[in-house]
């Protein structure tokens, strides 16, 4: 980002009507944008071994502090994306590998499809217009925590949370049927309906379980595909979240601001992982870490 044209500096200045070199040379001065990209990063570590992510160039406040206010925002637009995404996905993947090749299975892989096919910054602004001329409704324009109003709160954040939930459902529907048909065909299996059990334990015990491995990878690895989801919901639904900041910080070339946000979604990205690597070992019985 610091090799794009333009700074934060010229915006200040612009509004000087004869911006000396002197004026520039201060503001760069108190900014510190007049250090070397290395001493400047080194100083950027030595803060944030200490909590602090530096001073906002835009707002003149503390990144943490601003963080403090947007960083539930989007977290909790992801967490609702996810849970519709997984209460969906799973059973209608499941479903479609138990009635394979039957009508539903095919309405389930269309839809699985037509999920992954939606961009979901034409399905936000769709749901908008349409949304307004079809049942005159819009999107609350104010955002409301969910202690000061959870009504308000869960009513604007439906509609993104629904959009960015069914882009992440079709992949992992597709994956559970694949590996729900792959693992239908093993020995135990057929041993254990052989055994005289209910075709619903059978499916609900000993398929789903063994074959929810590859689908919780892939819901791990779906965190990088949920953060920047949220980055183009939060525009469009007027969100005051981490993802609508990140954009302004952007366009302010606000290096402390984009720095603190990176390394908050990598360290999501990582912790994610992390929390995948380890429900291994409750999934599936065989796998042990010592």
């Amino acid at each position: 980002m610091r090799l794009l044209p333009g700074d934060i500096i010229d915006q200040i200045i612009s509004d000087q009507a004869d911006p000396s070199p002197e004026f520039r040379a201060s503001v760069e001065e108190r900014l510190k944008l007049n250090q070397g990209v290395p001493q400047a990063y080194a100083e950027w570590l030595f803060g944030l071994v200490q909590f602090d992510f530096g001073t906002s160039f835009s707002s003149g406040r503390p990144v943490t502090e601003q963080l403090t206010d947007r960083v539930p925002v989007t977290f909790e637009l992801g967490i609702m994306a996810m849970l519709y995404s997984i209460t969906i996905a799973i059973p209608i993947g499941m479903l479609s590998a138990v009635k394979q090749d039957t009508p539903i299975d095919y309405l389930a892989r269309s839809f699985a499809i037509l999920a992954l096919s939606i961009p979901s910054f034409w399905a936000g602004q769709m749901v908008i217009v349409y949304g307004f001329d079809w049942f005159s409704w819009t999107p609350p324009l104010r955002y409301q925590t969910p202690w000061d109003s959870p009504l308000e709160n869960f009513k604007i954040l439906v509609a993104p949370a629904i959009i960015l939930g069914s882009f992440l459902s079709g992949s992992v529907m597709r994956l559970t049927r694949s590996t729900m048909l792959e693992v239908m065909r093993q020995d135990y299996v057929r041993t254990a309906r052989a055994k005289g059990l209910t075709e619903r334990l059978v499916i609900v015990r000993h398929a789903l379980r063994n074959a929810m491995l590859p689908v919780i990878t892939v819901i791990g690895l779906q965190v990088s595909v949920l953060i920047s989801g949220t980055v183009v919901l939060e525009q469009i639904f007027s969100l005051p979240g981490m993802g609508r900041y990140l954009i302004g910080a952007l366009a302010l070339r606000d290096y402390p601001t984009v720095q603190a946000i990176v390394l908050l979604a990598a360290l999501l990205v990582l912790v994610t992982n992390l929390i995948v690597d380890l429900s291994y070992a409750f999934i599936d019985p065989r796998i042990r870490y010592s």
